[in-house]
């Protein structure tokens, strides 16, 4: 078994991050275990950002959190967690009863797991290349019969992609429309209070690229039915653009599984919305009627 597996396995921890500092203000995840291991490369955090993470840097000591599932640096949500500096790593170790174990077993284990840090391997980065181009056919590949139809099952290739629980699509031109995941969860409100909140949160972004909110506890509109208290925890908007039409595909995590979106899915949301735009501009300028205004 590998060092890391073995460490991990006798401290009892489902996830382990080592994140290098590689510059004053970047912090990067290199290898780890859980989902420490399946996010390998696809983490690069600014600490002063990350209260938590600064909080073990500022202060040298040991940072513990137990409690409620809480975001405890980047895109990682967990119950249980313990921070641990170890010379220019940040280690983090998540998993129930972690926070219980004292200061010594924690610092040698953050050590050891420090030491086996290397690079991330060139299969990994070849296995997510193959995630954003998989992500990019499942779009291309949709059939096109209505526009309603080709929303919806955007909307359920994004969830699939991203392993989200919400998704939807949402136009606010050429009219504000609206269509939600078949397939996903969906919050107590109204389609057309989901609609207006979702064309008043776009308008306000600057939609060149994904815009992410990682804790909608602290990022989301107070008085949205989408937001930390109707049971989302992180956000992902992804900007569509085709010819008379302007929109997003919105994916979001919730409460059942809490979450954030790291590197890698952001590279995959861009290429969805990429795809879809030019699917939706094809059709248009082909004159498909079901794609008038």
């Amino acid at each position: 078994m590998d060092e890391k597996f073995e460490i991990a396995d006798r401290l009892g921890v489902a996830d382990v991050f080592a994140l290098r500092r590689v510059s004053e203000d970047q912090l990067v995840n290199l290898v780890g275990v859980g989902r420490g291991e399946g996010w390998a490369g696809n983490i690069s955090i600014d600490p002063q950002r990350e209260p938590l993470v600064a909080q073990a840097l500022s202060t040298h000591e040991l940072v513990r959190h137990s409690g409620e599932s809480t975001r405890i640096f980047g895109p990682y949500w967990t119950e249980h967690a313990a921070i641990v500096m170890v010379g220019d790593f940040v280690v983090v170790l998540g998993g129930e009863g972690v926070a219980d174990q004292d200061d010594a077993t924690l610092i040698e284990a953050a050590g050891d797991l420090a030491w086996t840090a290397g690079e991330v391997s060139p299969e990994k980065r070849l296995a997510d290349e193959l995630e954003v181009t998989k992500a990019a056919l499942s779009v291309a590949s949709l059939r096109v019969t209505s526009l309603d139809g080709f929303l919806a099952d955007l909307a359920d290739a994004a969830i699939d992609a991203l392993s989200c629980e919400f998704g939807a699509v949402v136009l606010s031109e050429p009219h504000p429309h609206l269509v939600l995941a078949p397939s996903g969860w969906r919050p107590a409100a109204s389609d057309v209070e989901i609609r207006d909140s979702l064309v008043q949160l776009i308008s306000q972004l600057d939609l060149e690229r994904p815009v992410v909110a990682q804790d909608l506890s602290v990022d989301g509109l107070a008085d949205s039915p989408l937001g930390f208290g109707e049971g989302l925890v992180s956000r992902c908007v992804v900007p569509l653009r085709g010819q008379h039409l302007r929109g997003a595909v919105v994916i979001a995590h919730t409460v059942e599984c809490p979450r954030g979106f790291t590197s890698l899915c952001q590279q995959v949301a861009a290429r969805i919305g990429d795809q879809a735009s030019q699917v939706l501009s094809t059709t248009a300028e082909a004159g498909a009627p079901a794609f008038g205004a």
